[in-house]
Order: structure tokens, then sequence, then C-alpha cells
């Protein structure tokens, strides 16, 4: 019986593989190191490989109208790494033995090279065999074996969490995540037996922990609060802290050492031993945006993690029989949501808000509380509880995955496109449309306003086949237009059996940022419609998505949206890919093309 938590870790580290492993996210232009990614990385390759720590030559790093690192520049115009170095020490042992690997299989020795990339990938999985580890361990001194089995799969398996591991798989939460474990385990063994390696231990993963993130000093509260139930305790607590001062004055030494090469980077880079490399980025502690930060679909954490509504209520359980933690959680969540939450970006660009990641780790006691409560109810309360439970870790899994596919946007969600995505694998055709931006030069000064599109139409021809009148900007043969079945008039365009291409169109694409396109086809179930070019800028999309039907006819759609940043195709082509090689007819195709610019909402900003 006490092996099922065992087999339950196997399960959910060769579930992160198999993702892992079938994304094969290394094999994209650029990898895993996307993103923050970017920043955290950076160290690495700059001081090990291009000698080049104070990015003195930027425009070396830009690969396909991007950049493999990302430094912003100050206002002296020189660039500095915004992270600290935090992120790169954990990377460190894999960075090199990806730059061996690179060396002895012919790689580029670039550190971008495929065995780089997969290396990276491996310490994601690494932290994450380190997090089940010591959180189990952790779990297991209040709770039997099976309330922690069931507690691992609802943290790992049922929160965003397990995207961090496997899509978003090098960002720092899943890594944080594990030294938090460790944090809390070692601090409950050095206040049970004072042994100097616990010392050690709390020392290094503080100090790795904090220069991460440095929000997570909050933490640093637990071994203050742990079986503390009085003041009178704490001040006890307080004392026993001062009884073995060494140990204190060790853990200081060592979260120094790691601190250290932060410090020598700071004055070599810039001639401060402390810098704010975030200059225009704030907390507003009298604005926070819990409220937000829970419900919004902008990244809500209870949103994309629902089934975390159950370590808020578990909270209330640990009064009832596990008061060792029940103070350090009442005071540390809180006090730590106050401030993640006053973050000026409170959504935290990811999926479903990642800053409470770091929480996981105490909040799981709280979730391993509220199970072992309904595991000792009556057998029909318990397994509603249990249906309930695998229900919605099955539909975090179903949004991880919607999230890799686009249909879950990483920043820019809103009521809209929730429900346009909801149950769907794949977003539809006008999702982005309905996409809301934040400004964030708002954003920065501490208010919430979404930003609002205005659209310029470049393009906007209806053509129902019947006459000659088609707008010069648009090549088409209407001669392939033949009286017959028609979803009005009396003519649509035909095409045999056995022709695998229809109803060519060609437009110039102008200054547009968007194409939206619909068109019917009769006995279309085996047709996808097409936007291509072959120009300068080569582009393809393909849509099956159909928004209405008639009949036998159906009303297909494809819509694209160009980033205006990059260079775009001149001419588009359209057509209609018959893939059943049947007898179809088109008819009444729309043809609109629009630029588009944004402006604040002059509305208040609502709820979400």
């Amino acid at each position: 019986m006490n092996k099922i938590s065992v087999y339950t870790a196997l399960l959910i580290i060769l579930a992160a593989f198999t993702v892992q492993l079938t994304a094969k996210r290394w094999n994209t232009d650029f990898g895993v190191v996307q993103g923050d990614v970017k920043g955290y990385y950076a160290y690495l390759p700059l001081l090990f490989i291009y000698d080049d720590i104070k990015v003195e030559h930027f425009e070396q790093y830009r690969f396909k109208d991007n950049y493999r690192i990302w430094t912003p520049a100050a206002a002296d115009g020189r660039r500095h790494i915004k992270y600290t170095v935090g992120m790169a020490i954990l990377y460190a042992p894999f960075f090199f033995i990806g730059h061996i690997l690179a060396s002895v299989l012919g790689y580029p020795v670039d550190g971008f090279s495929l065995p780089y990339q997969v290396m990276l990938a491996i310490s994601s999985l690494f932290f994450m065999v380190t997090g089940i580890f010591y959180l189990r361990k952790l779990l297991k001194i209040y709770f039997n074996d099976l309330v922690v089995a069931i507690s691992l799969l609802v943290i790992y398996l049922g929160t965003n969490l397990f995207a961090y591991y496997t899509q978003k798989m090098c960002l720092s939460h899943g890594y944080s995540f594990a030294l938090i474990a460790v944090f809390l385990y070692a601090s409950i063994r050095w206040l049970s037996n004072h042994k100097l390696k616990w010392t050690m231990v709390l020392g290094v993963c503080g100090g790795l922990m904090v220069l991460i993130r440095p929000v997570d000093l909050i933490f640093f509260l637990f071994p203050l609060l742990y079986n503390v139930r009085s003041w009178r305790q704490f001040l006890e607590r307080l004392q026993l802290v001062w009884k073995n001062y060494l140990h204190v004055l060790l853990f200081v030494f060592l979260l120094l050492l790691v601190f250290l090469p932060q410090f020598i980077y700071w004055k070599y880079s810039t001639g401060h031993f402390v810098f704010d490399s975030y200059t225009d980025e704030h907390f507003y502690f009298l604005k926070p945006n819990t409220l937000r930060a829970f419900f919004s679909f902008r990244n809500g954490w209870l949103i994309y993690s629902p089934v975390m509504l159950f370590s808020i209520v578990g909270i209330f359980q640990l009064r009832k029989g596990f008061s060792q933690v029940n103070t350090p959680v009442a005071i540390i969540v809180p006090v730590y949501i106050y401030v993640i939450t006053s973050w000026w970006c409170w959504w935290y660009v990811g999926f479903g808000n990642r800053a409470f990641i770091n929480l996981y780790p105490l909040l799981s006691i709280a979730v391993a509380a509220f199970i072992h409560y309904f595991l000792k109810r009556k057998k029909p309360i318990k397994f509603a509880f249990l249906l309930v439970l695998g229900s919605l870790v099955l539909f975090n899994l179903f949004q991880t995955r919607q999230m890799s596919t686009g249909a879950i946007h990483w920043g820019d969600m809103s009521k809209a496109a929730y429900w346009d995505s909801f149950g769907k694998l794949l977003p539809s055709q006008l999702f982005p449309t309905y996409l809301k931006r934040a400004d964030l030069r708002k954003a920065k000064e501490g208010e919430y306003v979404l930003l609002k599109p205005e659209y310029q139409i470049l393009i906007d021809e209806y053509i129902d086949f019947e006459g000659d009148s088609v707008a010069e900007t648009i090549s088409l043969n209407l001669e392939k237009a033949k009286t017959g079945p028609s979803l009005s008039g009396t003519k649509s365009v035909y095409s045999p059996q056995n022709a695998l291409y229809a109803l060519s169109v060609k437009f110039p694409l102008l200054d547009a940022d968007e194409v939206y396109i619909t068109v019917w086809i009769k006995n279309g179930s085996n047709c996808a419609i097409v936007l291509t070019s072959n120009d300068s800028v080569p582009f393809y999309k393909n849509s099956r998505e159909y928004i209405d039907s008639n009949n036998d006819w159906k009303l297909f759609n494809i819509f694209t949206r160009f980033n205006p940043v990059h260079k775009k195709p001149s001419v588009l082509h359209f057509y209609i890919y018959n893939t059943g090689r049947n007898k179809i007819r088109a008819d009444d195709l729309h043809i609109i093309t629009r630029k588009v610019s944004y402006c604040p909402e002059p509305a208040i900003c609502n709820f979400f």
C-alpha cells in the first residue's frame, strides 16, 4: 500500500517525458530557448562561448527576424541581462554536457544547437523528479500513501504546473517548485534534529530560489512559523534560532555565496554591485488585482487550474489535525498572493497565472488535507468526490493541450475567446478576433486598460458570379461561373469530378494586417479552402472549418492575421482544395482585408 505514491510519481514522470518526446520542441526554430528563457539562459553562451557578457555585439545573435538571446537596452544604450543568474546556475551542468556533446557529435558549438536544446529539456525533467521526490517526502509526514498519491496527481497533472514541465518547460516556475519543496522539507528536518546538512540545504536552496524570484523570500517565514500556535511559541522559535546562531551564520554565508555571481556580474556590467534591471516595472501594493488574478479569463488562476479551489478550501481543514502547518500556510499564502497580484503584469503572460505555481508545494498540503477529509466520508460521497477530482484533472490536461495548439492564448484571452475555444482542441478561424490586448504602457503605470481595435477596410469584395463586376485589384476567371445549382441567383463556379483545385483568386495584400474570406461550397465535405503566397515571403494556411450550412451547401471561412512588425507577402492566392475530387459548386465569395490599429478603450475596463 505504501508504494502507490511511488507508482504515481513514476506515472507522472513518464507522462511528462512522453509529452516532451512527442512535442520535440527542441526541433523548432528556437527550440526550448524561447520567451523569458532567452534572458535566463543568456549568461551561459555569452560567457562561455562568445566572450560577450556585456552584450556588445547584440546583432550577431539575430536569427530569423528574432534574437536567440534577449537583453533590453538601458537608457544609456548599453545592454544588460535583465534576469538574475539563478536559472543559469541551474541550467549550467546541462549546458556543459550539451557543450561537450555538440563538440563530439559534430553539431555547431554555439549554445543553441540540438545537444544544448535537448539537455535543457532534460534539466526540466530532472527538477521535476526532484520536486516530486521531496514533495512526496513532505506530504508523507502528515498523510497516508493513498492521499499522497492522489495529491501528487492533482498538483502535477491537474494544474498548470504540468505545462511548465512539458510545453513551457524551461521557464523558472517548475525549477522554483522543486527548490521550494526541498526548502520546506529541509526546514522541518532541521527543526527536528538541527543537523548541519539541513542548514546547508536551506542556505543553498534558499539562495537559489530567491535569486530566481526575489518574492520567494517570503518562504523564509516557514521555518519561523512551522508548528507555532501562539505568540509565546513564536518567541520560543526565535530563541531557538538565536541559540543556533552558528547555523544561521552558515545559512547567511551560503545565501550570499549563491548571490556572489550576481553581484560580480552587476559590478562588471554596470559598475554597481546592486542594479535594478526592471527599471519601468513595479509593484502597486495599493492596487492589487487579486480577484482578476484568480478569476479573469486573462490567465486567471482558478479559470485554468480550477482544481486548486480545493487548496483554498483545504486551508481551513489544516486546523483539524494538521496544526503544525496551519500557521505558516495561513500567513504565507495570503501574503504571497497579495505580493504577486500587486505586480503590474498581474496576469503573468503564460498559462493560467504561472506566478501561483511557486505556492503549490505549500498549497499541496492543503490539497492533501481536503482529500484526506473526503476519503473518510461514506462511499457515495467519496466516489462523487473522486469523480469530480478526476474530471478536473482531465480538464486541465485538455486545456494544457489547447494551450499548445493555440486554442488558449498566452496573454490576450477574453471571455469571448475562452468560450469560443471551450471544448475545442483547435482554435476557430475567428478566435484571434476575440482576443483582447492590454495596454502595457498603462499597465506599467498601475492601470488595467484594454486596447480597442480600429479597422481600416482595404478590400471588401462580395462576388456572386452573376455578372462581370469584380474589383480591378482581384484576379478572377469568371468564365468558370456557370448556370446551375447556386446559393443565390442562377450562377455558381463549377468544378468537375477529379478536379483537385477550384476557384482560383489572386489579390494584393496592400497594407492589410488581416484577411477574412468566406465562400459557400456545395458537396464540400472533403474540401479545404487555402490562402497562400509564392512571392518573396512564403505563406500557407488552410481551413476546413464551416460556420453555417444550407442543405448541401456549407459556408467555409478562413482568417489570418499578419504581424505588422514582420515582412508580409505582397500578393495572396485563394483557392478551393478539393481533396475528395467530387463535383462541387462554389458561390457567394466574400473577401475582406483590413488594417488594424489600437487605441485605449474609452470606457472603464470591465472585470475580464
